[in-house]
C-alpha cells in the first residue's frame, strides 16, 4: 500500500496504491501516481501522469505534466518539462522550459522556452530527444530539420541557436561584436579559413586579415603583437610572417 506521502489539493495523488515518499500540493497534482517515489510535484496538474516516476521535482502550474516513468529531473516554471515521459536527468527552469522533451537526458534549460521557438513553433527548433545540450535564454535552441537528437551542445542567448553537435553559439544573428578580457585560444588549427583579427591596442578591428593554414595563422596586416618573442609590444606590422603553434613566437614565411 502507498505510504509516506503527503497529499494537499483535491485529486492529488489520487491513483495512489504503492506508491511511497511523495508531496504531491495541488489540484490533480501526481493524480495518476500509482508506484512512484520520491517526487514533489507543487502546483496545479504538476506530475499529473506520473505513474512509476521517481525523484523528480515538478514546481509551477503543469510542470512535468506528461511525466510517466521520468526520473530524476528538475521542473521549475509553469509547464517545464510538460512533455517529458521517459526523460532523465534534465533541468529545465523558466516558463516552458523543456516544454517538448519526452526521452531526452542530460540537458540544460534555463530561461523561458528555452528548447524550443515559441515565436515559430515548428519542428526544427524542438529539442525532444537530445542530449547534453545546454541553452541559456529566451527560446534559446536548435535549428536542424533533421529530427535525429543532437547533443554536447550550447546556445547561449536570446534565441540563439544551435544546429549540429558538438557546437557553441554566443549570441544570435544580431549581435554585431564580441569582447573578452582574457586570452582565446584553439588546441587545434587544420584546413584554411580567414578571418579579421583585432589590430589595436584598444581592441578595435582594423581589417587584418589572419589565414588559418594548416597548423599555421599567415598574418596579412597590422595585429596586436604583445607577448610576442622577437617583436615589440603594441601594433606591429607583421605581414610575411606566421604564428606558430606554440602562440609565442613568429616565423617568415620566406
Amino acid at each position: 500500500t502507498a505510504h509516506h506521502n503527503n497529499n494537499i489539493g483535491v485529486g492529488a495523488g489520487y491513483y495512489q496504491t504503492a506508491a511511497h515518499h511523495n508531496n504531491n500540493i495541488g489540484v490533480n497534482a501526481g493524480y495518476y501516481q500509482t508506484t512512484a517515489y520520491y517526487n514533489n510535484n507543487i502546483g496545479v496538474n504538476a506530475g499529473r501522469n506520473q505513474t512509476t516516476a521517481y525523484h523528480n521535482n515538478n514546481i509551477g502550474v503543469n510542470a512535468g505534466y506528461n511525466q510517466t516513468t521520468a526520473y530524476y529531473n528538475n521542473n521549475i516554471g509553469v509547464s517545464a518539462g510538460y512533455n517529458q515521459t521517459t526523460a532523465y536527468y534534465n533541468n529545465n527552469i523558466g516558463v516552458a522550459s523543456g516544454y517538448y522533451q519526452t526521452t531526452a537526458y542530460y540537458n540544460n534549460n534555463i530561461g523561458v522556452a528555452a528548447g524550443y521557438n515559441p515565436d515559430n513553433d515548428i519542428a526544427r527548433y524542438r529539442s525532444i530527444i537530445d542530449s547534453k545540450m545546454t541553452f541559456i535564454g529566451y527560446g534559446a535552441t536548435r535549428d536542424n530539420k533533421d529530427p535525429a537528437a543532437l547533443e554536447n551542445s550550447v546556445a547561449l542567448g536570446y534565441k540563439t541557436y544551435v544546429t549540429k553537435s558538438n557546437q557553441v553559439v554566443l549570441g544570435n544573428s544580431n549581435v554585431t561584436e564580441g569582447f573578452t578580457n582574457g586570452s582565446i585560444k584553439t588546441s587545434t588549427l587544420s584546413g584554411t579559413s580567414t578571418r579579421l583579427v583585432a589590430a589595436t591596442s584598444d581592441g578595435t578591428l582594423t581589417n587584418s586579415i589572419a589565414t588559418q593554414s594548416g597548423d599555421s595563422l599567415i598574418v596579412t596586416g597590422k595585429v596586436l603583437a604583445t607577448n610576442i618573442v622577437g617583436t615589440n609590444t603594441g601594433d606591429q606590422d607583421l605581414s610575411g610572417y606566421r604564428l606558430n603553434t606554440d602562440h609565442d613566437s613568429l616565423s617568415s614565411l620566406d
